[in-house]
């Protein structure tokens, strides 16, 4: 038996399988960025937001659920997938087979994952086939997890710590007020201010949002190691301008998830 799902131009070749299984934990990703290893993390980031979700006790088989996401093979195809009508679509599951097929162009595709309701709709056709026709169960992921596929596609990139990130990517930052072991940066275009503070016991850095020149929001966030924090301060020392600080901030976290 299988279900099938949403819709990709394909084309043709070959097959590689990758085991999705590992602890249901959150953090843990095997197989590094391969497209299976993306696919059942997701699985697992659902699984940890719908957990204690009222309507999903209700409805599902969680026991099952869990089974399906941490013993199913995820496999990446060039090969279509497609139905009896010759429609075509980005997955489908085989339930006793707990395998799950996904194409390439779809794991090829940055901007189309994480597809979360995708992932989920997979899973569940593993866990309890046939329960999801329709989308009838994942299609209520978003409303009643008040999260988006953005939220998940957060989740992926911060290895699960965070659902939501401040991104300051691309800002033009003035070195002010340098110090031994810590400095300020400000926006040229005067929106934040950070001051990195590079304390070996609690490296850390502070955001402000500045509205006309005053504070109008706080929070400190946690470097991960102080190694972490000097890189960040070094470009400071280098510099009067730091325009290459690509600084991602966890706001369920409170961490310094990069600083590339």
């Amino acid at each position: 038996m299988r279900n099938l799902l949403v819709v990709l131009a394909l084309t043709s070749s070959s097959v590689f399988a990758f085991e999705g299984g590992g602890s249901i934990s959150g953090g843990t990703r095997g197989g590094g960025n391969s497209c299976g290893s993306d696919f059942a993390f997701i699985g697992k980031m659902v699984y940890q937001r719908i957990l204690h979700n009222e309507y999903f006790k209700k409805n599902i088989n969680l026991i099952a659920l869990k089974d399906a996401i941490t013993q199913t093979s995820v496999r990446e195809t060039t090969q279509p997938i497609t139905d009896a009508e010759n429609v075509r679509y980005e997955a489908v599951n085989y339930p006793e087979e707990k395998i799950i097929l996904v194409h390439q162009d779809y794991c090829n595709n940055r901007l189309a994952k994480p597809n979360a309701k995708l992932v989920f709709h997979e899973y569940l056709g593993i866990a309890s086939p046939g329960l999801d026709a329709g989308f009838n169960i994942s299609g209520k992921l978003f409303s009643e997890t008040g999260l988006t596929d953005k939220n998940f596609q957060n989740l992926l990139e911060t290895n699960g710590t965070d659902a939501s990130v401040l991104n300051l990517r691309n800002k033009e930052l003035v070195a002010k007020n340098l110090e031994s072991n810590s400095v300020e940066l400000e926006a040229k275009n005067g929106q934040f201010r950070l001051v990195v503070k590079c304390d070996i016991k609690r490296p850390e850095l502070v955001y402000h949002k500045l509205s006309s020149g005053k504070v109008s929001y706080q929070s400190t966030f946690k470097f991960k190691s102080a190694t972490q924090c000097q890189e960040v301060f070094g470009k400071a020392l280098l510099s009067d301008k730091i325009d290459d600080l690509d600084l991602v901030l966890g706001l369920e976290s409170y961490t310094v998830v990069s600083n590339k």
